[in-house]
Order: C-alpha cells, then structure tokens, then sequence
C-alpha cells in the first residue's frame, strides 16, 4: 500500500458517493472526506520518518541503554501502520462491492468474504480496476490532485443517478 493508491482509492471513493465508512452518501459529503483520507496517510507517513531518523541518530550515538524506549515506541508504530493498512483492507473491500452494484458486476458470491480477500492480496489492481470502472480515462485526462481524479468540470454521472432521475419523471439523456 503506498500513497498514490490511497489517494486513487479516496477518488475513487469520491466518484462513487462512499464515505469514510464505506456507505453511499452525498457527493458532498464524500469529497470533504477526501481531505481526512488523504491527511491521515501523510501524518503516519512522517511518523514513521521521524522514528526512523531518531532511531538511526540512537544508534549513532550509541544509546544502548535507552534503546527500550525506541523499541516500545517501535510497536505502537507498528500497530498504528496494521491500523491504518486495515482500514485500506476495509475501504478497498467495501468500495469493490458498492462498484459491483453499481455496475452490476457478478462478483463471486459464493465465497463469504471474497471481497476481503481479493483486496488484501490484490490491493493495487482492485483499486485500477475500480478507476477504470468509474471513470472514462480515454475522454477525460486523469489528475492526481483534484478529489475525483478528473478535471474539475466533469461531472460523475452513476447509472444509479440515470435511474433516480427517471423515478423523478425526467427523460434521461
């Protein structure tokens, strides 16, 4: 899991209405949490720089006797990077199935956690298969800083929008 696929999911997230719980929400709503998926990332990010400059200056300077300290500071790093990586599991998991749905794609239902599984070993191709699902990359240039991944005029339009329109009594286009 690296960054960029952080800031793919949250776009992709963006796109498709999901909140940082992955529920269906406002569009609104689902760009605001942009920024805190985006933030997080980035703060454990300079975390574990820190730590691994202070570890490495311990080392240096030969603090062998003070060396639990880095240690114990060493596993709640750790566990704050398995928090942060199952969370990614979590969204990547719940984001795949919203993007079935969405699109009604037979996704394999007859393991019980199929999604889980698929995004835990394949996370990096699950979220480029989300993008390329929800999002048309040969009309529209992709952009890595805006929240949806696409230029800021273009709007996401979801089959599912085509069909609460027409429930309101308009003719879609």
């Amino acid at each position: 899991m690296t960054a960029d696929h952080i800031v793919a999911l949250a776009q992709i997230m963006a796109r498709m209405q999901i909140d940082n719980s992955g529920k269906r929400t406002t569009a609104m709503r689902s760009r605001v949490n942009f920024n805190l998926v985006r933030i997080v990332p980035t703060v454990l990010a300079l975390l574990n720089g820190v730590f691994i400059f202070l570890l490495y200056r311990a080392f240096r300077l030969h603090l062998g006797s003070q060396m639990w300290i880095f240690i114990y500071s060493s596993i709640l790093v750790l566990i704050a990077d398995l928090c942060l990586y199952g969370y990614f599991i979590y969204l990547t998991s719940k984001t795949r199935r919203l993007v079935c749905e969405e699109f009604n794609i037979d996704h394999y239902s007859c393991m019980m956690y199929h999604d889980e599984i698929v995004s835990f070993f394949l996370a990096p191709f699950v979220v480029a298969q989300m993008g390329r699902h929800t999002a048309d990359y040969d009309t529209y240039v992709g952009n890595f800083c805006t929240k949806t991944g696409l230029s800021d005029h273009v709007e996401v339009k979801l089959p599912s929008d085509e069909v609460e329109y027409r429930a309101m009594g308009g003719v879609a286009v």
